[in-house]
């Protein structure tokens, strides 16, 4: 109910919201659609997305996710149906994790119901609403994660069998920098737990069995990035220079407001449970450190721009600090309904915890509404940002293909030279962006060529003589060329700095067809085929090993 009250502005208005990340999302996930409605798993290049240019994204980017967000485009009657439904899916499946966090956590009910709500109207979550930012997907299945620590505790400091190994994998599958971030929670946990335990033989014997299953269930991952990474040079994500902006104390302080309790609830949490720190039980005491943690990573406390100017590489990779304030919230709404459902009060809690919700999902809607009237403008519907690239000056045709059955028509008519990915072949020492360069020789001269797939390749055509001789493809070590029937050898073109194709002109037809596809090792095949194997097997063994838990207990 609650879900479908998030969305109804948007099903009301019709109105699409296109933030920053959007394009690039919407290119992975209509990749992914049409390789599974035309059964051409491609799983390294795009064949249909990113204007086709045989570009590497999802198999370094949350593969089977993507895979996931593909189906739910290939039901989807148009991208606002698209949006809608994931947004739907994304509120429900927030509030579901958070519920199973809060009930690990022996947290009485209504209030497990009341901070489920509360979690779902978090920028946490909105995060994807409002902008199209993939961490949320991440704060989506981290409390589920989190919930792994009161289990730890409650166990006598046992690790619980499979679990750990699943859930980090988990979030690894959907979001690699949150599963860091558990990462974090669990090196914290687990520290504690190893100093507590009388058989710290077995305890590490059981890590180290974790650590082989969340290998093999994120097989595909490692030897993906292994495959690429060791024949190609990569541009990593763009380096965010001022990082400081972007923290919860900066720019980002939106994060703390959204919804406006956020920020009493921080200071009430943050003043109550130290001074009462002897009546709280050892996980809340861990979890407080945690989000203390999480808290200053936030914060422009730590000096990101200088560790960024130092290039430090973790730094680089974080680009957005208020992104640790996602963990941070999660913690912080479990401290706070504790402390709230502990404390003896003169006035109805659950009047004044019904009053924040509802405030908090009015608060919602109306951000909601406000994002949504920009679709509004006549010409800057579009918050994707200044490399956006508009292929029609019709900017009312564009936003009608938002609503159109064909999906790859607003693809095609709006682009973003999204750099992430793509080969790094830099000869100069010139500073040349990569955003650019994208833009010059794949995005503009896309349209001059005819591009299609076929037997699961990748079909290029061309007329040789009046066309110029790049080619608006991606080129990768593992990449197969195929030019008018023949092999394209290395003497026959060179690569730009990105990878884009430029074969000599003496050796083109009049008329001109490029064969494209990716050859991967046997060893990257078996592992893509092994890993959801691997899944199905761990969750079987997980229920059967929960279901004699519960026949011991009882």
């Amino acid at each position: 109910m609650v879900a479908f009250t998030l969305v109804i502005p948007q099903l009301i208005t019709r109105n699409m919201i296109m933030g920053s990340d959007s394009i690039f999302h919407f290119n992975r996930f209509y990749d992914t659609s049409q390789q599974i409605k035309e059964k051409n798993f491609q799983y390294f290049i795009s064949m249909y997305g990113f204007e086709q240019s045989a570009r590497i994204v999802n198999a370094l980017y949350s593969p089977y996710i993507a895979y996931i967000h593909g189906l739910i485009v290939l039901i989807s009657r148009s991208w606002f149906t698209y949006q809608v439904s994931s947004n739907f899916l994304l509120y429900i499946l927030s509030g579901i994790s958070m519920y199973v966090f809060l009930l690990r956590a022996n947290i009485k009910n209504p209030f497990i119901l009341y901070s489920s709500i509360l979690y779902m109207t978090t920028y946490s979550v909105l995060y994807w609403v409002i902008r199209q930012g993939f961490s949320s997907w991440g704060a989506v299945v981290m409390p589920f994660c989190f919930s792994l620590i009161f289990e730890l505790i409650q166990s006598n400091y046992k690790i619980p069998k499979f679990r750990l190994g699943i859930y980090l994998a988990l979030a690894l599958q959907v979001h690699m920098l949150s599963a860091f971030m558990i990462t974090i929670a669990y090196l914290i946990s687990f520290t504690f737990a190893f100093a507590k335990t009388t058989s710290k033989r077995g305890f590490i014997c059981d890590i180290l069995r974790e650590i082989i299953i969340f290998i093999l269930l994120t097989l595909n991952i490692w030897t993906s990035y292994f495959t690429i990474l060791f024949c190609d040079y990569i541009t990593q994500p763009f380096i965010n220079i001022d990082m400081n902006l972007s923290t919860i104390t900066q720019n980002s302080y939106y994060w703390l407001i959204n919804p406006v309790f956020l920020l009493p609830i921080l200071v009430i949490t943050l003043v109550y449970l130290p001074r009462n720190w002897k009546r709280f039980f050892d996980a809340d005491k861990i979890l407080f450190i945690i989000m203390l943690v999480y808290l200053i990573l936030s914060t422009n406390l730590i000096p990101w721009n200088y560790l960024v100017k130092i290039n430090f590489y973790l730094a680089q990779l974080i680009q957005f600090p208020f992104r640790f304030f996602i963990p941070a919230t999660i913690i912080l709404i479990y401290l706070f309904t504790k402390i709230f459902q502990d404390t003896k009060l003169k006035i109805d809690k659950h009047k004044l915890m019904k009053l924040i919700i509802l405030i908090s999902i009015i608060q919602v809607v109306t951000l909601v509404l406000f994002t949504l009237n920009t679709w509004n403008s006549k010409e800057n519907f579009l918050k994707t940002g200044d490399k956006t690239v508009y292929l029609s000056k019709e900017f009312k045709y564009i936003k009608e293909s938002f609503y159109d059955k064909d999906k790859s028509k607003s693809l095609a008519l709006v682009s973003k030279g999204t750099a992430d990915y793509l080969p790094d072949n830099f000869t100069s020492s010139k500073s040349i962006s990569k955003y650019d360069v994208y833009e010059e020789e794949i995005i503009k001269i896309n349209p001059e060529f005819k591009k299609y797939v076929k037997n699961n390749s990748l079909i290029i055509e061309w007329k040789g003589n009046n066309q110029t001789n790049n080619i608006p493809i991606v080129t990768y070590k593992g990449t197969q060329l195929n030019l008018n029937n023949k092999k394209l050898i290395g003497e026959n073109y060179s690569l730009s700095e990105i990878g884009s194709l430029n074969i000599k002109k003496d050796i083109l037809n009049m008329e001109n067809t490029l064969s494209v596809n990716y050859v991967d090792n046997i060893f990257t095949r078996m592992s893509i085929i092994f890993t959801p194997l691997s899944w199905l097997v761990f969750i079987i063994l997980l229920l059967i090993e929960r279901r004699k838990n519960y026949e011991f207990r009882n």
